[in-house]
């Protein structure tokens, strides 16, 4: 027969579960503050755990345990049936298959509509394990990354715009080269006063292509102060020489571009 705990056992155990209910509250706080989605899936796919970010941005659930025992199609269903126009998950990769299946994490771009607005999420996913190291699920985690999306389309196009109206100039060489010196651009105007097509200059350094021998130190050395101090390389005439050895009189001027990531 089993012995009867004692009083101070007992109170432990309240303490204990005191203590138990006090942590899970706290992760529950932390998991609703943050912007980024959290959930958790059971292996059907049954929500076991959705933080507050999921629940207003994609959900669209009353609360944080609505979720709890019910799949995306359920919300998916639902939000159709009121009437809006819902279309998110339906291009993308099963993700939540793919990540049972090979047993590993992954990560994937999620989109579409919600609520007739687009929605794009940079999903990273995991297998979800017990105590046993039996797979019981997934975990995941969204990053709503809809306006960088946009705001790399946006510059895509204005690239694109920007690089056809300089390929139309045809009498002005410009070129384009990376920190390193190499070109990363050549206009048509540039093959005809170097004689370097495009295919040729690209990725070459620029002074083994048009710089004389004796100024390429120099060139060097002002490009270099005009990275790490700022020194701008001054404007002039300049005689450089072409894919022959000729020499080709110019003037030169630069501006210096800066990628999102600030290179």
């Amino acid at each position: 027969m089993a012995q009867k705990p004692t009083y101070q056992e007992l109170e432990q155990q309240v303490k204990d579960l005191e203590k138990y209910r006090d942590m899970h509250g706290l992760l529950r706080l932390m998991a609703d503050n943050v912007p980024d989605m959290i959930w958790a899936k059971d292996i059907e796919d049954k929500y076991l755990f959705a933080n507050q970010a999921i629940c207003d941005k994609l959900l669209h659930s009353d609360s944080t345990s609505e979720p709890v025992g019910k799949t995306d199609m359920f919300f998916a269903r639902r939000e159709r049936e009121s009437g809006f126009d819902h279309t998110f998950g339906e291009i993308c990769v099963n993700s939540d298959a793919v990540v049972k299946k090979n047993n590993r994490p992954g990560r994937f771009l999620e989109d579409g509509l919600v609520r007739g607005r687009y929605l794009a999420l940079d999903v990273h996913k995991a297998p979800f394990y017990n105590e046993k190291g039996e797979m019981i699920g997934t975990v995941g985690c969204g990053r709503d990354v809809t306006q960088e999306l946009e705001m790399n389309r946006r510059l895509k196009e204005s690239e694109e715009r920007f690089r056809e109206i300089i390929e139309d100039v045809s009498e002005i060489g410009i070129q384009g080269y990376d920190e390193n010196r190499r070109v990363t651009f050549w206009n048509k105007a540039s093959e005809t006063i170097y004689g370097y097509s495009e295919a040729e200059a690209h990725g070459q350094a620029l002074e083994d292509l048009i710089i004389p021998d004796v100024m390429k130190d120099d060139v060097i050395r002002l490009h270099r102060l005009w990275l790490e101090k700022g020194e701008k390389i001054p404007a002039g005439e300049l005689v450089l020489i072409n894919k022959y050895g000729q020499d080709v009189h110019v003037f030169s001027s630069h501006v210096m571009h800066e990628t999102a990531a600030g290179q």
